[in-house]
């Protein structure tokens, strides 16, 4: 058996009169890391990159981990001033690990920053806990996000610069995918999803849905936008792309009918057989109702932009 060690981390706080909150745990080489990588960020510049980098290099071998045992390193540090950033940690030992699905859980009041920075192709993370800024930045896997950002925060960003399949179901208080090139999902309550129009020179989703609540969807140069929930405005200007408006927003926003290589309202979709139809098993495989192995299985071979082209393919409304 390992040898059991008595740790008290720095910056944990202080004790009340006559009380002492010790940290008993076995002696591991992952928890030794997250103590030497939490010394060496404090009072560093907290960029995502070197925070990430900076615990890659300081990973240990992560043969046999389990999505428990890479989250619990952080609870010992609960009060420490940056353990906010413990997210990029988390993200270096998830890639890292052997494991194709993770759940993160991490107790952290506040949320956390970072999670899912720069997941790999492959990985499938859960979050099921409150999230802070830079959470699914760069990401090239599959993200599921239930968690919340506080409301009491500075409007934070989820999955931009993201290549990967994103489905979120909490509440994100600024962009969720901005410059993204992957596909974005909605059911949760978001501020603005997507790129906020041709002109800024971001780059477009492959595809982006919403179920949810939006106060701005932002449409790119191309790729595919569907709407099926609550939006105020559409933003964009030349914007190219596929507007399928299932549900009509409160504004569309400048001139779509004349830049949009396709637009479909409300009576359109309606007319193009199998297109509601595949909107609402979408919406019914990957709904808020389903349990995260449901959602991630229903990803499986999944090709949104594909079938959709399709369908409205067979109809007549694109060139084969």
């Amino acid at each position: 058996m390992p040898q059991e060690t008595l740790y008290r981390p720095k910056g944990a706080g202080h004790d009340a009169p006559g009380e002492r909150k010790d940290y008993i745990r076995p002696r591991d080489e992952l928890f030794e890391a997250f103590t030497g990588w939490m010394e060496h960020i404090t009072g560093s510049r907290m960029a995502s990159d070197f925070l990430y980098d900076s615990a890659m290099e300081m990973m240990p071998d992560l043969t046999g981990a389990t999505s428990e045992k890479i989250n619990s390193v952080v609870i010992p540090f609960g009060d420490h001033p940056d353990i906010s950033y413990a997210g990029s940690f988390l993200s270096a030992a998830y890639n890292k690990s052997g494991l194709a699905t993770i759940l993160a859980d991490v107790p952290l009041e506040g949320g956390v920053n970072n999670l899912g920075y720069r997941l790999a192709e492959g990985k499938r993370l859960v979050i099921k806990c409150g999230i802070g800024h830079g959470c699914g930045q760069y990401s090239a896997g599959t993200i599921l996000n239930y968690g919340d950002m506080p409301d009491d925060t500075a409007p934070l960003m989820f999955g931009d610069m993201s290549s990967g399949t994103m489905v979120n179901y909490g509440r994100i208080t600024d962009s969720f995918g901005e410059d993204s090139t992957g596909i974005l999902v909605n059911f949760g309550k978001v501020h603005s999803l997507g790129p906020d129009g041709a002109e800024k020179g971001l780059k477009s989703p492959e595809v982006t849905v919403n179920f949810g609540n939006v106060v701005n969807v932002g449409w790119g140069p191309s790729g595919i936008v569907v709407n099926k929930g609550a939006v105020s405005n559409v933003l964009g200007w030349k914007s190219s792309g596929i507007l399928i408006a299932a549900e009509k927003p409160k504004l569309l926003g400048r001139a779509y009918s004349k830049w949009a290589s396709l637009f479909l309202g409300e009576e359109d979709c309606r007319s193009v057989p199998g297109l509601l139809d595949f909107i609402g098993a979408l919406e019914d495989g990957l709904g808020p109702h389903k349990h995260y192995t449901e959602v991630l299985a229903h990803l499986e071979g999944l090709d949104v932009e594909s079938d959709i082209r399709r369908i409205l393919t067979e109809a007549g409304r694109l060139e084969a």
